[in-house]
């Protein structure tokens, strides 16, 4: 079951699919031991691009701020891989309502760039590949064995961080299989546009 962490007072998610609950982080003990509170800040974020440059919140806020997927692995993870293609169509409509669209994983920047441009891929590909970022938003995945090729994976996550650097939400499923839909990602963007 996937489930939606927002703020319960800033928005709900309208026509959410099947499968989705509107919850705040005090709805589920489980959700809030996974990834930052809305509320938190992450002004200190850093990452690299996947051409190597390296880059801060600033660098990659639009006006109402960025939408960070965080995904397992753009080489070996074929869930991550559809997610990723997918958001294309988010990209153009993001940026409509003032939102860059940013994907991180601990793959390095050659690979990052390597599947960029074998799928056209239009928005910001991040490579974190100390998982500093990762561990930084509370989404490392602790279950893999250290110094495994899977050591440092996040728990998938999309979260929306205002450009100072607040969670303003967050969309995580309790799986890794199946990933919020795009319409769900613009819904959420546009919910938070307009409350702010």
């Amino acid at each position: 079951m996937i489930r939606t962490l927002l703020a319960a007072t800033a928005l709900t998610l309208l026509a959410a699919p099947a499968g989705f609950a509107g919850v705040t982080k005090k709805d589920s003990t489980e959700q809030a031991r996974i990834g930052p509170s809305v509320g938190d800040m992450h002004a200190d974020f850093a990452a690299v691009r996947a051409d190597g440059t390296a880059i801060t919140l600033a660098d990659i806020s639009a006006a109402n701020g960025s939408v960070v997927v965080f995904s397992r692995s753009l080489e070996w993870c074929p869930f991550c891989q559809k997610q990723a293609k997918e958001l294309v169509e988010a990209t153009a409509p993001l940026a409509a309502e003032g939102w860059s669209l940013n994907l991180i994983t601990y793959d390095t920047p050659e690979k990052l760039t390597a599947f960029g441009e074998k799928n056209g891929i239009s928005y910001t590909l991040l490579s974190d590949t100390g998982s500093a970022m990762i561990n930084a938003f509370g989404l490392r995945n602790h279950e893999m064995p250290q110094g495994s090729k899977y050591d440092g994976i996040p728990h998938p996550a999309i979260i929306f961080l205002s450009p100072e650097g607040q969670v303003l939400a967050m969309l995580r499923e309790e799986g890794y299989k199946n990933r919020p839909p795009v319409e769900t990602v613009l819904t959420t963007a546009k919910s938070l546009t307009t409350t702010r």
